[in-house]
């Protein structure tokens, strides 16, 4: 099997992961990723809107990311 295997049918995309090559932790990251682009798309949200909250969100973290994370171990 490979990595990743999609299928479409008339009415549904079939995605397939092997389980051995991804960590639950990315697969959770993926479907939450997946969830927001789907809610996204059901409200109607256009690219335009979904880019000014990217910016927003990359300009949160250049500008509060350090002082947010500074307890965390690493």
């Amino acid at each position: 099997m490979e990595a990743i295997n999609i299928e479409t049918t008339d009415k549904e995309v079939l995605i397939r992961l092997d389980k051995s090559d991804m960590s639950t932790e990315a697969l959770v990251r993926i479907i939450k990723r997946l969830q927001v682009e789907f809610l996204a798309q059901k409200a109607g949200f256009t690219g335009s809107l979904l880019d000014i909250a990217e910016e927003i969100d990359t300009t949160w973290w250049r500008e509060n990311g350090e002082d947010f994370l500074k307890n965390v171990k690493k």
